[in-house]
């Protein structure tokens, strides 16, 4: 229990550094300083295991691991997925192409955008054709956008996933996107 309770404690500490690194980090690169965070990260989860007593002098014994090298593993599983699935969450979310095109489109109010303006503003290249040919379909498909005269726009659904980026992307500093 001891590695869980330290895990979970590395990890808020993991996303504060997270968020301050890329606020002032150099260039903003956000895979950089999520590798950064990391690094120190998981060296300190190892040394506050390793230097704090079994019980973290507020554990009761029924709650305590017999074997430290097991709560060790355990623990540091528990902070390398917990750090794992913060960084899909931040690339599914607000870094992620779908979620980053509903934010334009909701910069670009009720009169959309066409695909042709999407592709100069998102500078696709030339893999277009199979971000395009997947993604937009399967965004209006699944009732995000809606595609009238040649324009795309959002729907209320897509309103809702779009405004909830914005406010991640703020909190993380990755973009401007709105």
């Amino acid at each position: 229990m001891k590695g869980l309770v330290l895990a979970l404690l590395w990890f808020v500490i993991f996303l504060a550094a997270t968020v301050i690194l890329l606020r002032v980090g150099p260039g903003r690169k956000p895979f950089r300083m999520f590798l950064a965070a990391f690094a120190a990260t998981l060296p300190l989860y190892a040394l506050s295991h390793f230097c704090t007593p079994p019980d973290l002098y507020v554990l009761p014994d029924r709650m305590r691991e017999g074997c430290a090298a097991v709560d060790f593993a355990y623990g540091l599983g528990v902070y390398a997925l917990l750090v794992h699935n913060f960084w899909d969450f931040v690339y599914a979310g607000p870094m992620g192409f779908s979620a980053g095109l509903m934010v334009d489109l909701e910069c670009a109010g009720e009169t959309g955008r066409t695909t042709d303006d999407l592709i100069a503003y998102f500078n696709a290249g030339e893999g277009t054709d199979g971000i395009f040919g997947r993604r937009i379909p399967n965004l209006i498909a699944g009732g995000y956008l809606l595609e009238e005269g040649g324009a795309l726009t959002l729907t209320n659904k897509g309103r809702l996933i779009a405004a909830m980026t914005r406010i991640l992307k703020k909190l993380i500093c990755a973009g401007e996107g709105g």
